[in-house]
């Protein structure tokens, strides 16, 4: 049986999910995008990432890392897992019984190796608050009664009664509400900091109205510091590819063009320009981590990628960029114990 995990991660800086060289669209270098149409890191960047954590700490193919991501492992080594998970006996118990290893060696051979899948299972990365200029003011976090649904979903999925989580489940459903009472009168500001009238990036989102929540620290938590519900219309036109930032990539190389005195003499050329999409920074994203209940490694992996920061990206990734990690607590409740909701304070 699984035990998910839910992880919050911060974008601290630009990050690019990268798709590859698209021949045929202006831009050449574009972000990862879901069903929906919005911008998302797909779940092999994070495990990715975090795998090469581990790998940094503990050996590229130790034990730690081939049971949480998979790798290659010894014949003998995978029954000896089977056996513990089997038997519910400690590792060490089985390292010391020679008689059996030696069997099991001289059945399957030393050195046979296979590949082994991971136990810890990834969900997609979801995208929960978008960043956008703003006028006045310098940004908004924008989200959307779509995004809500998808947390929702993502909530259900987890089953997990840790409160944090179930404070989430009732700011949801609260601002879900909230949306559904009042459609022509997003996009609506969750805070004082975004006032009415406020272009939110292109000037057919402007904000029409301020609604203000009970307990404002965990919603400027989960989606920063000035949250505004939009319309799932306009969330898709603010994260599409007129609206996303595109920075410009230029190679430059040296060209020797002869010497003077023995010393060569080299003029930079530009070559190979390239546009690149990226999701800026301040971008929230939750996922899930699906992990065996009651696995030895479980505390182990919460202790490093609770509150760390993931880099993404590597030789073989088209990605690159930087992921706070926090994961939802079941310590801190943003609830009161007698609160069933994130109640209106102001109008």
């Amino acid at each position: 049986m699984m035990k998910y995990e839910m992880y919050h991660l911060r974008a601290i800086s630009d990050i690019h999910p990268g798709t590859g060289k698209d021949e045929f669209s202006p831009i050449d270098q574009q972000v990862q995008r879901n069903s929906f149409g919005h911008p998302t890191i797909q779940y092999s960047a994070v495990k990715g990432a975090t795998r090469e954590r581990f790998e940094n700490q503990f050996g590229e193919n130790s034990d730690e890392v081939v049971h949480m991501f998979g790798g290659k492992k010894s014949v003998k080594n995978v029954i000896e897992d089977d056996f513990i998970a089997a038997e519910g006996r400690a590792k060490l118990d089985f390292k010391e019984n020679e008689e059996l290893k030696r069997l099991l060696g001289k059945i399957f051979g030393a050195d046979a190796d296979v590949n082994r899948a991971g136990n810890y299972k990834y969900n997609e990365c979801l995208l929960i608050s978008l960043p956008v200029r703003s006028q006045p003011g310098v940004y908004a976090n924008v989200f959307c009664p779509l995004i809500l649904n998808q947390i929702f979903a993502q909530i259900q999925i987890s089953n997990s009664s840790d409160p944090e989580v179930n404070a989430l489940k009732l700011l949801c459903t609260d601002l879900l509400n909230m949306a559904a009472n009042n459609p022509a009168e997003m996009p609506i500001s969750l805070s004082e900091f975004t006032s009415t009238g406020t272009i939110l990036e292109d000037d057919r989102v402007i904000v029409k109205k301020v609604i203000q929540l009970d307990r404002l620290e965990f919603l400027l938590s989960v989606f920063g510091e000035f949250p505004v519900l939009i319309s799932d219309a306009d969330f898709k036109l603010l994260s599409d590819n007129f609206h996303l930032p595109v920075i410009q990539r230029n190679s430059l190389k040296k060209d020797k063009i002869g010497e003077v005195d023995g010393i060569a003499i080299y003029q930079i050329l530009s070559d190979n320009l390239w546009t690149e999409q990226i999701i800026p920074r301040w971008s929230r994203f939750l996922t899930l981590v699906a992990i065996p209940e009651s696995d030895i490694y479980r505390n182990l992996f919460i202790e490093n990628t609770n509150e760390k920061v993931i880099d993404l990206g590597g030789n073989l990734s088209t990605g690159y960029g930087s992921l706070y990690s926090r994961r939802f607590s079941n310590v801190w409740n943003p609830l009161e114990q007698d609160a069933s909701s994130f109640r209106t304070k102001t109008n």
